[in-house]
């Protein structure tokens, strides 16, 4: 019987495994909206999102907020930035205890700028192990 489980085997998954979870092309074309620099909002049947915005901080760094409005069987979010709308990083990730009902608020810095133009969007995770996201919305940033 061949043994499954190798060090060479336990390498490569590794290395796979950190490859898809620091930053990757998307797998669909997620639909391009319009500037975060003002608020804009999200929602469908698992999750409410309100006030969904970026602004500069400095240079070197953005602000990144919103409120969670309600989620239903949503296990976690992540907020994913870059420099292209078809190649996003996820620098932020939050557990959501599975349905929310109040509204939760979020704010994070993404000290990794880009480019002149950025491009945000919310990722979030099901219990099932499906997945949605808002669309992809860009911010024009003052260099």
């Amino acid at each position: 019987m061949k043994q499954f489980f190798t060090l060479r085997n336990a390498i490569a998954a590794l290395m796979l495994s950190m490859l898809f979870t620091s930053c990757s092309s998307k797998d669909v074309t997620a639909p391009l909206s319009n500037n975060v620099s003002a608020p804009v909002s999200y929602s469908d049947a698992n999750i409410g999102i309100n006030n969904f915005q970026a602004s500069e901080v400095s240079n070197q760094e953005l602000q990144v907020s919103f409120s969670l409005l309600y989620a239903n069987n949503v296990t976690s979010i992540q907020v994913l930035s870059g420099s292209s709308p078809n190649q996003l990083c996820s620098f932020y990730q939050v557990n959501v205890p599975g349905n929310l009902t109040s509204a939760t608020s979020y704010s994070v810095n993404d000290t990794n700028i880009k480019g002149s133009t950025m491009y945000f969007m919310i990722k979030f995770t099901l219990s099932d192990g499906n997945w949605g996201y808002t669309p992809v919305y860009s911010l024009q940033v003052k260099q």
